[in-house]
């Protein structure tokens, strides 16, 4: 059985998957948008206005580069930004015997692009190799080679991790 996926390019050499269920949605916004807050870590662009709502926006190649050993994405603050909504739970999930949909807490992604869908079978992919660092196997669950439409090669693509992902901007 096939699984949907976004597929997210964080730089030309690193692109990652998020499960559709935690992806709200794909955004673009200016910098000017971005309201910046002081002392928050590293990749922690700021909040954003959405709706009467304050919105975190993480760069995440920013906030993976360490775990990853990314280089930061040199961006003018001129450039619009790619951001897709994260939820920390599945847009599916209800709370046992209430109608109401859950609390969702989100974030923003910043990312390089958004490259569309992935349809891949879970059975593609494979645990993370024990070579790789044991922090990145902290935040990427699962990687698996792919060939999406349109390319022409194949490469790894790494699965994000949502609930560690959410623990890691909040570990308290």
């Amino acid at each position: 059985m096939q699984q949907e996926y976004a597929h997210l390019e964080l730089s030309a050499t690193v692109n990652l998957a998020v499960p559709m269920e935690y992806v709200e949605e794909t955004i673009a916004i200016a910098w000017a948008e971005i309201c910046p807050i002081p002392g928050v870590p590293d990749g922690v662009l700021g909040v954003i206005d959405r709706g009467g709502k304050l919105l975190w926006v993480v760069e995440l190649a920013d906030f993976l580069s360490d775990i990853l050993g990314l280089s930061a994405i040199a961006r003018s603050h001129g450039d619009e930004l790619t951001v897709g909504i994260l939820c920390n739970s599945p847009r599916e999930e209800k709370r046992q015997g209430d109608d109401r949909p859950p609390l969702v807490r989100q974030v923003g992604i910043a990312i390089g692009a958004f490259r569309g869908t992935l349809s891949v079978n879970p059975d593609e992919f494979q645990p993370i190799p024990p070579q790789w660092a044991p922090a990145i196997a902290s935040l990427i669950s699962q990687v698996a080679w792919v060939n999406p439409p349109n390319s022409p090669r194949m490469f790894p693509l790494g699965v994000l991790d949502i609930p560690a992902f959410f623990h890691a901007l909040n570990p308290q």
